[in-house]
């Protein structure tokens, strides 16, 4: 027989500890989402070199704020909207075809949204060099922005019913630049530049990955 450590038996305390712990402003889900807003610079600075147990892990977080939004733009937005994470790309469907598209993107938005994460970290990790970062750390770094943007996009539903998409947009696409010049050494005008061709090779990549959708709706409506 085996000497195992046992350990106490699992009550509705401890739950509801974990439930708590959630929202702990000194570690936790609320600890990340509040550092991310603030303090970028000094989160991956931590997260990177002093104390990760602090934060919620990177994919944990982004496979929440993607459940998150996921249900919001299935559950709350109309039938004729999508939310898109990559700075609010918005699709009004305007007749059977684009609707059709809509709802193929709907369906596989998901894995679409998560490619994206390891295209961009490949393009930060190609644009900025010089700031050492190792692959897996732009991975990680590109992670959490992508989850911040779920974040925002989940906060700012209620604009998007009021057909003001374009607020949540602006809000993603601010704390991108944010984020970028907290974390990024150099000149604060090479890194707007650079990180603008991150965004606008991310939305082309986005383009051409969801096109393939759009062959199979075409043949399904033709």
């Amino acid at each position: 027989m085996t000497d195992e450590t046992k350990m106490p038996r699992l009550t509705m305390r401890d739950i509801f500890q974990s439930v708590a712990g959630v929202f702990n402003l000194d570690h936790g889900l609320l600890r990340t989402l509040l550092d991310l807003a603030v303090r970028p610079g000094q989160f991956f600075h931590r997260y990177f070199h002093v104390q990760r147990s602090t934060y919620t892990p990177p994919l944990t977080l982004l496979l929440l704020m993607l459940a998150g939004i996921v249900l919001c733009s299935r559950h709350l937005l109309p039938v004729d909207h999508t939310y898109s994470p990559n700075f609010i790309l918005t699709i009004a469907a305007t007749n059977d075809h684009e609707l059709a598209i809509l709802q193929l993107l709907r369906e596989y938005d998901d894995v679409v949204r998560l490619l994206l994460v390891p295209i961009t970290s490949a393009m930060s990790f190609a644009l900025f060099r010089k700031q050492q970062w190792f692959f897996a750390e732009h991975l990680v770094f590109n992670a959490y922005i992508q989850a911040f943007h779920f974040f925002l996009m989940i906060l700012f539903v209620p604009a998007s019913l009021g057909n003001m998409e374009w607020v949540a947009g602006l809000a993603c696409l601010l704390f991108f630049y944010y984020a970028y010049l907290q974390c990024m050494d150099g000149n604060r005008f090479l890194i707007i530049a650079k990180a603008t061709v991150v965004v606008i090779i991310s939305n082309l990549l986005f383009a051409c990955l969801i096109y393939p959708f759009e062959l199979v709706v075409a043949s399904r409506t033709a």
